[in-house]
């Protein structure tokens, strides 16, 4: 018998090694398949507003920092961003394969005054902090990543090895910080 897990409300559970449909798209729930497409969920309450016209402005005070995210079946990257300020801000993750080919490109809004998590599989948790996870789903595929955020922003990561293609902050240990260079 196959338990379905409740990510959001939107996610429809299919089997548990095949897919599962968010809002119309699929993501592959085995990330060490080579078929794997890198993917990202960004829930509504984070998706970046239509574009302003100022886009010149913004870019001259974002910053650019690369990582190496991690993402297989046993473990997943958990990002915390944190925007103190009394603007909302965008912040924007590519990732690229080993040739430097750019598999996934997402950009996602910060809410002033608050905080956003991400993380790279399925989150199944009692906690209520995490209902509004950004899912980026890094797959096998991506070896490095480049994040592009406002220099106010305050960003930390982990890679946690979670036994399975969930991920439970209150079960999961963090083992591994990532650097941002």
């Amino acid at each position: 018998m196959v338990k379905a897990k409740v990510y959001f409300t939107i996610f429809l559970f299919l089997s548990s090694s095949a897919l599962f449909v968010m809002s119309g798209q699929y993501l592959v729930s085995d990330d060490n398949s080579p078929n794997a497409r890198p993917e990202a969920f960004i829930p509504a309450a984070y998706q970046a507003p239509p574009s302003s016209g100022l886009e010149d402005v913004y870019i001259m005070t974002n910053v650019n920092k690369y990582f190496t995210p991690q993402d297989d079946n046993t473990s997943c990257t958990v990002m915390y961003i944190i925007n103190p300020t009394a603007t909302n801000a965008n912040v924007t993750i590519t990732g690229y394969n080993l040739t430097g080919a750019t598999m996934l490109t997402t950009t996602f809004a910060v809410p002033k005054k608050n905080m956003v998590r991400i993380c790279s599989d399925g989150v199944t948790t009692i906690s209520q902090t995490w209902q509004n996870v950004i899912l980026v789903n890094f797959t096998g595929n991506i070896s490095h990543a480049k994040i592009t955020y406002p220099n106010t922003l305050k960003i930390t990561a982990y890679v946690a090895w979670n036994g399975a293609s969930d991920f439970d902050p209150l079960v999961a240990v963090p083992t591994l910080p990532i650097n941002f260079y």
